[in-house]
């Protein structure tokens, strides 16, 4: 993928890019054993914060790896400027198309992004096989909170295929061979921060530059979108963290 108003936009100001605030971040990595030296493999590791905090607080060797060329070079200097002793690797390619990167891995992240395989469920499995034994996998994952209304789905473009519930979440990865170790759920507060951002960028994009205001249709787009979130989406998207062990 090549550098696009929608790498730049996106996710400024937003320490992670999904809808989480630090603190529930560092609860589920507190919750991770892991010892210096360990391997660690985040994909679609987007500007690598949970991968930079688990060198900070471990000292893990870290494979991010993610298509967009933008999100690494922030990425990169995050870790020059926090952690420049760290042992990390990022490799520029889209995990869909292409073979995964040499293991074996401790930890493996995911927090949201293109799936592996068929569906959500199928990244599920996925990483079960990649993980090693006593390993684990923490996983970020929407989930529908009641069944989407039709006039949501028909404004985001989602389908109501795409996830299911919170439980099902869980369930797939115990189906995997995996155990649950700790879960939780973004609260409202955490959503309205995210998608609050996102439309603050988009935004002043439109407002600072008149004479193109609208690459690839992002502005219009966002509206779009933040407006379906508004009117539907904060009762009906939901997102889920899931910490699981492999035996």
């Amino acid at each position: 993928m090549t550098d696009s108003i929608s790498d730049v936009l996106h996710y400024q100001g937003l320490d992670f890019w999904n809808p989480a605030h630090a603190t529930r971040i560092d609860t589920l990595l507190d919750l991770v054993p892991l010892s210096p030296g360990q391997r660690v493999l985040d994909v679609g590791c987007g500007n690598a914060e949970v991968l930079l905090r688990l060198a900070e607080r471990y000292g893990t060797k870290s494979v991010g790896v993610d298509r967009s060329p933008h999100a690494l070079r922030i990425a990169k200097a995050a870790f020059a400027k926090r952690r420049p002793d760290a042992d990390v690797t990022f490799l520029q390619q889209d995990i869909q198309a292409s073979e995964p990167p040499a293991g074996p891995f401790d930890m493996i992240v995911w927090m949201g992004g293109p799936f592996l395989g068929r569906d959500q469920k199928s990244t599920f499995e996925t990483f079960a096989r990649w993980v090693e034994p006593g390993g684990h996998v923490l996983i970020g994952a929407g989930f529908w909170a009641q069944p989407p209304p039709a006039e949501y789905l028909e404004a985001t473009g989602l389908t109501e295929d795409e996830q299911k519930d919170h439980a099902t979440n869980i369930a797939w990865g115990v189906e995997a061979g995996l155990v649950p170790l700790y879960t939780c759920v973004s609260t409202r507060d955490e959503w309205d921060h995210f998608e609050g951002v996102i439309k603050t960028n988009v935004e002043r994009y439109a407002l600072a530059h008149p004479d193109n205001p609208d690459p690839r249709g992002r502005l219009e787009q966002g509206r779009t979108w933040f407006a379906a979130q508004q009117r539907w989406g904060r009762d009906t998207m939901g997102f889920g963290f899931y910490l699981f062990a492999r035996p």
